[in-house]
């Protein structure tokens, strides 16, 4: 499956596979359901784009905030009960969200999502599995990663068929379904096997700081296009003829293209990640320019897709190793917060501001707009790392 997994026992392998399959059921419940259904929800409610997505920029506003709480309830030893309990909460606020008489009901659930997804998604997950395998994680890891990159594949083609039969508030009860069946799915915690915890590190220095906020914007920027496609492309495409029903498949392809990103990273070990950085942050300056240029070229829209989809999960996994590469490993953990805290607060941001710029300059404002957040990100890496300094930490690597 991948590098390292042949060595664990088959107990491991099971808990592993649990959280995979936990993660999987959560991503596609908690995240991409709402980019599958926000313009059908909001045609039920009569409100425009901009304020849907202001629904969803608040929900992920309180995952944001509620995260730095989260780990702390990990540390202190109720991983599993967080996690549990966090699945049932937003299962809890996806009933609530689906029998939501009114805007301001469906803006409470998505409030109640958000410290759910903060208590689920991915890194509280991956605290427990560093606990559970001390110093020998990241093939646990990359298993989850690999199952749960799938939930974009699951969500969308399963929102369009449930959508045969069910309306939206349906399909929404199948999902919170989905939910409660994830905590179901979590695998118990052997505490004898666990990483002590450990106080925490000396604050990192004023230049740190600033490589650290550098670091976090820099991959921020991506994260912030990313979300404003997310969100509003399914909608884009189905609105033109030359789509229409298969922008759901099209973009189920986004989770399979960040797994086969990821496993292409895999195969490139002895690449600096300093310039493996370079490369995929020009790379993904290609899939919004593709984007404008498919109105008169519809391929173009899935190899777009691909491209965004693949680079994504190249970046995911390159920014920890960006920042162990220019902070070292002391206090590595609350530099990684910091960096994942500005990440998190930049998809906040994307479907209102992708919603803001379509109102008022169209689906191809919104394109331009994703493709100068990009650019902006890839001056700021360059801010981080001279082009000499790149190719020297490449010779030596």
């Amino acid at each position: 499956m991948v590098r390292g997994w042949g060595e664990l026992s088959r107990s491991e392998r099971a808990y592993v596979l649990r959280h995979a399959v936990a993660q999987l059921l959560l991503w596609s419940a908690f995240f991409y359901l709402f980019a599958a259904l926000l313009p059908q929800i909001g045609a039920a409610f009569g409100e425009t784009p901009i304020v849907m997505s202001a629904a969803l920029t608040g929900g992920l506003l309180a995952w944001a905030l509620a995260a730095p709480f989260c780990g702390r309830l990990i540390d202190r030893g109720h991983g599993r009960a967080l996690l549990a309990g966090g699945a049932l909460c937003g299962a809890a606020a996806l009933v609530l969200i689906a029998v939501a008489p009114s805007y301001p009901v469906f803006v409470a659930g998505m409030l109640v999502l958000g410290p759910a997804m903060a208590a689920t998604l991915y890194d509280p997950c991956f605290a427990l599995v560093v606990r559970r395998f001390p110093n020998r994680a990241r093939a646990p890891i990359a298993a989850v990663t690999l199952v749960a990159g799938l939930a974009s594949l699951v969500t969308f083609p399963l929102v369009a068929v449930l959508g045969e039969t069910l309306d939206w508030r349906g399909i929404v009860l199948v999902f919170a379904t989905g939910a409660v069946l994830a905590a179901l799915a979590l695998p118990g915690e052997v505490e004898g096997g666990v990483a002590r915890e450990r106080t925490a590190g000396p604050p990192l220095a004023a230049g740190l700081r600033a490589r650290t906020i550098l670091i976090g914007a820099s991959f921020a920027a991506l994260i912030l296009s990313h979300s404003m496609l997310l969100f509003h492309l399914p909608g884009a495409l189905a609105s033109r003829p030359a789509f229409g029903a298969s922008a759901h498949l099209i973009l189920a392809l986004i989770g399979p293209a960040q797994i086969a990103g990821r496993l292409a990273l895999g195969a490139m070990p002895g690449v600096s990640s300093a310039l493996l950085c370079r490369v995929v942050f020009v790379f993904m300056l290609v899939p919004p320019l593709l984007l404008l240029a498919a109105p008169q070229f519809p391929a173009l829209a899935l190899v777009a897709v691909l491209l965004q989809g693949a680079g994504f999960g190249i970046h995911t996994v390159l920014r920890p190793e960006t920042a162990e590469l220019h902070l070292g490993s002391r206090a590595i953990g609350g530099a990684l917060g910091v960096i994942a805290m500005i990440g998190l607060l930049m998809m906040a941001l994307g479907p209102a501001l992708g919603a803001l710029a379509q109102a008022r300059f169209g689906f191809s404002g919104l394109l331009w707009l994703a493709l100068a957040v990009n650019a902006v990100g890839l001056g700021l890496l360059f801010r981080l790392d001279p082009p000499g300094a790149v190719f020297t930490m490449a010779r030596r690597s």
